[in-house]
């Protein structure tokens, strides 16, 4: 039986945006906000809102797209799928990071006006799956 894994986040992005070289493709890093509301004790009127950052990388062209397009404060809809990083930190302790390996970005709503032609969209025709990052 066939499976997938696939993401949907709507956040807001938290840190710089900065392409950068890696040795097989540019890659880029995002921060993305998440929150909730919840309220504190039921039939209270009383909210609390608790905000969840979720790492986010984008790999060859999507990482080239969504760094021309997208900026810190900016509220961002971003699809993509499940990863896990396995590594061996510095103390020799096996770790696991997790995070979305982006692979559409769409700017919902810009910090602040840009110009009414750009696309803002990652259009997934014109990017394949033979990209680096993308096993």
């Amino acid at each position: 039986m066939p499976s997938f894994s696939e993401v949907a986040l709507l956040g807001y992005v938290g840190n710089p945006v900065e392409l950068k070289r890696g040795p097989k493709a540019n890659y880029l890093q995002l921060s993305i906000g998440v929150s909730t509301s919840y309220r504190v004790r039921p039939n209270s009127r009383e909210w609390k809102q608790k905000t969840r950052w979720i790492k986010v990388m984008f790999f060859g062209k999507y990482a080239d797209w969504t760094s021309e397009r997208v900026r810190k404060s900016d509220l961002v809809h971003i699809k993509g799928m499940l990863e896990v990083n396995v590594y061996t930190g510095k103390d020799g302790i096996k770790r696991y990071e997790m995070y979305v390996l982006g692979r559409t970005a769409i700017l919902v709503k810009p910090k602040k006006a840009r110009k009414p032609d750009q696309n803002y969209g990652v259009p997934e025709d014109e990017i394949s799956d033979d990209d680096p990052g993308f096993e």
